[in-house]
């Protein structure tokens, strides 16, 4: 991913009203948000999915609880990690999109007051 970035990372808890859908080989996965900016995202996952697809091209859609906010990408898996706390295990995932995304009014709010 891009070293140079125009908007801040936002955390986890700050999206807790946004999922990602994946289409994986005519197959739909669902994962939440942990990071977001204009090059990419961080999917958190119950499950390790996309251990296998890493470098393979993947497209999805970030999609509000509300359904009003749906941004398209097209990118592909870059990194995986297993996360382990208080005895949960949860399943990260980076993408790289090939094209910048514009973030959404609500999104870039998140991202300013994440800082604070």
């Amino acid at each position: 991913m891009s070293s140079h970035r125009k908007v801040n990372r936002i955390t986890p808890k700050e999206f807790e009203d946004y999922r990602i859908l994946l289409e994986l080989d005519e197959l739909t996965l669902e994962g939440r948000m942990g990071n977001v900016s204009e090059t990419g995202l961080c999917i958190i996952m119950n499950d390790n999915s996309l251990l296998d697809e890493i470098g393979n091209e993947i497209s999805g859609i970030i999609l509000s609880k509300d359904h009003k906010e749906k941004i398209p990408f097209d990118g592909k898996v870059v990194w995986y990690k297993v996360q382990k706390s208080n005895n949960e295990i949860t399943h990260l995932s980076g993408i790289e999109f090939y094209k910048k995304i514009d973030l959404t009014n609500q999104l870039a709010i998140k991202s300013i007051y994440s800082d604070t």
